[in-house]
């Protein structure tokens, strides 16, 4: 026996209405669940009926069913819904002496099985057509049916009586489906906007402790067959708005000198939700608007982290099964080259498992990732082809250190230690994201996996030494525009921001996620191996004026997987001029720099980026 819910969200102006009926005809359970409403802030819900008795006698005069379910989904705004099956057990019919008349309902917070009168003490009664509060959310009284409450972190449950039967109702947040609001509108930029965003909330971890905050954006040719892609920026710690605004997504701050005025946006055509479907994740925890809901589910593991995405992924698809069948890629730069290929190889194996939804896994694409450890030592010799260090002075680097120069290093000689000093002084004020651009704001202000790009152990910060005369304009002159406009009250109001939840936003958050975040693993490079042995396609490319992690470093693990190579090193254009080189192998594994582009590429070359985007996606060479 199948029922449904049928949702008509426009009932109520800042509620949601739900009608039950059952496929039979029973008339004895028409009016089990007659009407309901649940104030959730916005939120989905789900509303899982599941009936079963407990007969001490036969009771002749009615025909109870065994079970009936009635289901779960995603309310939508702008029509009414029809909710699928499902067979979550959230109510329960059990025979009692009758006590109440059923036109009373009961609600309380935190209790499960409750079998009868004996065990309703201290439950607050609502009374037919009452509105009361219950944890500072909005309880309605339906004439014919029963009160329902739902509070945004705790399960809520409404009690009442039927017939012989008492019967509980459980109400909580949807745990299988994702919370999405269409943004059609956004403050700083004219008129509505010409693409599809929705943001939302998906609650992972064990009691859904951890919020985490998405954009979703459309693809603008055929976003039912365009791949699906899940990007992760990097840090840890720092916004996905970050690929919204400044790497690959379709809006962009117009530079103007900051007066005090919302800062405004403009539209790119350089994005790759051109082409591809794009979920922009917030994450870990304390990232962007993504919150804790208590104050322990703050702290994180990089390990439960990623577990975290790939919880998120599931959940995302049950609630948009339209997209599970598209092409899915996961991808992401920087400090993500070390966590990204792990939710791969957790993908990957949920669906050898037989996890669902399934995930039409196709591979995943990296820029300026962060690898291995080692991969510091490789600025030695970017520092030589830049002509920051002479040839003289790496030769003597390379003799006396013996080729290492990570921070944790401790030099066994009095000469590779004079060494690292000079480099130290030549590195001073020298901006590791591009060493062309000026040195401005902060060190702080922008995602590093480490606390500087070389050794920095007399690395200077503009926070104690400020040279900036005149930075309008530069990178970091634009990232300072995201705060002001993200913190703007009506901007996280168009947002769907949930008030309260985030302080104050900020692009990187990594003083804070310091405290908050633990490293357990710094290489990744067995699960690339993992991927290439199952067929997964990978595009990895470099800015190649990023210090932080020098294109050669990223060369050089991809050679350590000893896979033949397919297309030799050789030049890829963009309108007539020369973007960068590339290389690729049998493994399905391309690799590219981008020419003049720091960390990361798509900041300084978003037109370039998003031609080699397009190329690879559509399986066509750079």
């Amino acid at each position: 026996m199948t029922n449904y819910a049928v949702v008509n969200p426009r009932s109520l102006p800042k509620s949601y209405s739900v009608t039950s009926t059952r496929s039979d005809n029973s008339e004895d359970f028409r009016d089990l669940v007659r009407a309901a409403s649940a104030r959730s802030m916005g939120e989905n819900f789900e509303l899982n009926l599941l009936i079963q008795q407990q007969i001490r006698q036969q009771m002749p005069s009615r025909k109870v069913p065994r079970s009936v379910s009635v289901g779960m989904g995603r309310i939508d705004e702008d029509k009414p819904y029809v909710l699928a099956d499902q067979e979550d057990v959230s109510m329960m019919l059990m025979k009692n002496d009758l006590k109440y008349p059923r036109s009373r309902s009961h609600a309380v917070s935190k209790t499960s099985n409750v079998h009868g009168p004996q065990k309703l003490q201290g439950i607050q009664h609502l009374g037919p057509k009452s509105q009361r509060t219950l944890h500072g959310q909005l309880v309605t009284q339906s004439t014919s049916a029963y009160g329902i409450a739902m509070n945004e972190f705790m399960l809520v449950e409404a009690s009442y009586w039927i017939g012989m039967a008492h019967v509980v109702v459980q109400i909580r947040p949807l745990q299988a489906a994702a919370t999405g609001s269409i943004v059609e509108f956004l403050p700083g930029f004219e008129g509505p906007l010409p693409f599809h965003l929705h943001t939302g909330y998906v609650g992972v971890g064990k009691e859904e402790e951890k919020q985490l905050f998405y954009y979703f954006i459309k693809s603008e040719s055929e976003p039912e067959k365009d791949p699906l892609i899940v990007w992760l920026t990097g840090g840890p710690g720092c916004s996905s708005f970050n690929g919204v605004v400044y790497e690959i997504g379709p809006l962009y701050y117009k530079q103007k000198e900051y007066n005090g005025s919302l800062p405004t946006l403009g539209l790119t055509p350089n994005s790759w939700t051109k082409v591809a479907n794009i979920i922009f994740l917030e994450q870990p925890v304390n990232t962007g608007f993504s919150y804790a809901t208590t104050p322990e589910a703050i702290n994180v593991i990089d390990v439960d982290a990623c577990k975290h995405v790939y919880e998120f992924l599931l959940k995302w698809l049950v609630d948009h099964p339209e997209f599970s069948s598209n092409s899915f890629y996961l991808g992401g730069d920087s400090y993500s080259g070390i966590i990204l290929p792990r939710v791969v190889q957790l993908i990957s194996d949920g669906i050898e498992a037989g996890n669902k939804p399934l995930i039409n896994l196709k591979g995943y694409l990296l820029g300026n990732p962060l690898t291995f450890p080692e991969e510091k030592n490789f600025v030695m010799p970017f520092l030589l082809g830049m002509g920051i260090v002479p040839n003289d002075l790496y030769q003597s680097l390379v003799q006396n250190c013996k080729g290492e120069y990570r921070e944790d290093f401790a030099p066994t000689n009095a000469q590779c230690t004079q060494d690292l000093e000079i480099v130290d002084e030549l590195l001073w004020y020298i901006n590791d994201q591009h060493v062309l651009d000026p040195l401005c704001g902060s060190e702080t202000e922008s995602p590093r996996p480490f606390p500087s790009a070389f050794r920095g152990r007399k690395r200077r910060s503009l926070e104690e030494n400020s040279i900036s005369p005149n930075c309008y304009g530069s990178l970091v002159d634009r990232h300072e525009l995201s705060n002001k406009w993200a913190n703007d009250p009506r901007v996280q109001k168009a947002l769907h921001v949930r008030k309260g939840t985030v302080d104050h936003w900020a692009r990187c958050r990594q003083k804070g996620i310091k405290k908050t975040y633990t490293f357990t693993f710094m290489d990744s490079i067995s699960y690339h191996v993992n991927h290439s042995s199952k067929g997964y396609r990978s595009l990895i490319y470099s800015g190649d004026h990023d210090m932080g992690v020098p294109f050669q470093s990223t060369e050089a693990w991809i050679k350590s997987l000893n896979y033949s190579i397919v297309d030799n090193w050789r030049q890829w254009t963009v309108n007539g001029q020369v973007a960068g080189y590339t290389r690729s192998y049998s493994n399905k594994m391309t690799f590219a720099t981008v020419k003049g582009a720091g960390h990361v590429a798509p900041e300084y070359k978003r037109e370039e980026c998003f031609n080699m985007f397009k190329r690879w996606i559509s399986h066509d060479p750079l």
